[in-house]
């Protein structure tokens, strides 16, 4: 029994020894089997990340704007040479034109009633065409080359007694009281028709239809919106007209408010487009 225990013993040993000879170099090789594995898994993955980075170096510099290029400045109209005291006063001409005609609750619209006789269409078209044809010199009238605005005497003629006048440059004044007194003072300068403005809306409402086609239909456009708006050359009908209260200077406000203008007053020819048509055949005789 000893010496078959002794040769089982002896065949065990022999195995093991066998599979630890074996395995020992298998073992042995395997961590820098593994470990090129790792370095050539690395390089493949440093290669793109690495051509990738110079890509986008490459596009960074050759977007680069150049060191002799300068940038242009791009050219602004009428923002960079306009005033503080124009781009105010500018804005009084806009809130003048806006009571007039543009408003929901203009004058023209609302206390004439000429909104309500053509209509809403043709309301927006006739405004349309106002602020086309006439806003621009309407607003440009509040900024004079000398940024002085004064008042043009009375509606019958001479010059005005209080020689009243308006620096609008002192609407941008770095004084407070300065820009109070320049805003009050442009308050009292009014802009008053040649003729009156209900006068020359009941005209326009004899000649033409209630809710019209077209805004314009029996009356000639040029006429009748040269007398509603037309200012700042000779052949104006608006002109600046100061409102002085009674009692603090004499003789009395340019424009009187209250008191209608009974020696300007038009005829149904003077809108009328068979008017203009007799202008024209006359002109060539």
């Amino acid at each position: 029994m000893n010496f078959r225990e002794n040769i089982k013993e002896e065949q065990v040993a022999h195995v093991v020894w066998t599979l630890f000879h074996t395995a020992v170099p298998a073992i042995q090789d395997q961590p820098t089997h593994i470990c090129n594995n790792i370095e050539q898994q690395q390089h493949s993955v440093s290669e793109p990340d690495m051509t990738t980075h110079e890509a986008h170096s490459v596009g960074r510099r050759c977007n680069r704007r150049s060191r002799g290029r300068v940038r242009r400045s791009r050219s602004r109209k009428n923002k960079t040479t306009r005033r503080r005291w124009q781009t105010l006063a500018r804005k009084r001409g806009i809130q003048r034109w806006s009571s007039l005609v543009s408003a929901k609750s203009s004058r023209l619209a609302k206390t004439h009633g000429m909104r309500k006789f053509l209509g809403e269409l043709c309301w927006k078209e006739f405004v349309i065409y106002a602020t086309t044809h006439y806003r621009s010199a309407f607003i440009e009238a509040f900024t004079p080359s000398d940024g002085v605005l004064r008042c043009h005497g009375p509606l019958d003629g001479g010059v005005c007694p209080h020689r009243f006048c308006v620096d609008v440059r002192q609407l941008a004044s770095a004084d407070a009281r300065q820009r109070c007194l320049a805003g009050k003072r442009l308050e009292l300068l009014h802009i008053d028709h040649t003729f009156d403005v209900q006068h020359i809306c009941d005209t326009w409402k004899q000649l033409g239809q209630h809710s019209p086609p077209r805004w314009d239909i029996g009356v000639d456009a040029t006429q009748l919106c040269s007398r509603l708006f037309s200012m700042g050359s000779s052949h104006s009908h608006l002109t600046f007209r100061c409102a002085v209260p009674t009692g603090t200077a004499p003789g009395g406000p340019c424009h009187h408010v209250a008191r209608p203008h009974y020696r300007h007053t038009l005829i149904s020819s003077d809108l009328s487009v068979a008017h203009v048509g007799a202008s024209d055949a006359e002109a060539p005789a």
